[in-house]
């Protein structure tokens, strides 16, 4: 795959947008910020499967359940640990170390790896947090209570 840089253009016409920031899979797949226009501080995230010709795609929350959906199917046990992978990149552990704690528990399974996982939902969940204001505070204690009722909390 050509290399891109930090500064480069991708897209096309309207969709034309400044990359801000590049992660490199070990797979080929490139994951990139873009310039978005939703506040200052917005951004679009972008997955690369190639430059030339270029073929993208916006990762979308719904793409993740899917796929979660399939791992469920295929191995319960394993799927419940990309679970708790990507609740551990939700709560800000170091990436590199959730991969390397969780390989071996999430081998085999369909669909897309987790490392494309970690990395895609950790900015995903960042761009939330930029773009989301002041959910109500009795809405998210609700949340907050739901989350604590299951064996996956880690608070």
């Amino acid at each position: 795959m050509e290399e891109l840089k930090i500064g480069d253009f991708w897209g096309k016409g309207k969709y034309r947008k400044k990359i801000l920031e590049i992660k490199k899979l070990s797979n080929g797949w490139i994951i990139i910020k873009t310039e978005n226009s939703k506040s200052e501080k917005d951004f679009k995230v972008k997955v690369i499967f190639s430059i030339k010709p270029p073929h993208s795609i916006t990762p979308k929350h719904a793409h993740f359940l899917i796929d979660f959906y399939g791992k469920l199917c295929a191995d319960k046990t394993k799927a419940l640990s990309v679970l708790k992978a990507i609740n551990e990149v939700w709560h800000g552990e170091n990436i590199e170390e959730i991969l390397e704690k969780y390989k071996q528990q999430t081998s085999g399974l369909p669909g897309y790896p987790l490392e494309y996982i970690l990395y895609a939902l950790n900015w995903i969940l960042e761009q939330e947090d930029i773009n989301f204001k002041n959910r109500p505070e009795k809405k998210q204690k609700e949340l907050d209570d739901v989350c604590k009722k299951t064996k996956y909390h880690s608070s």
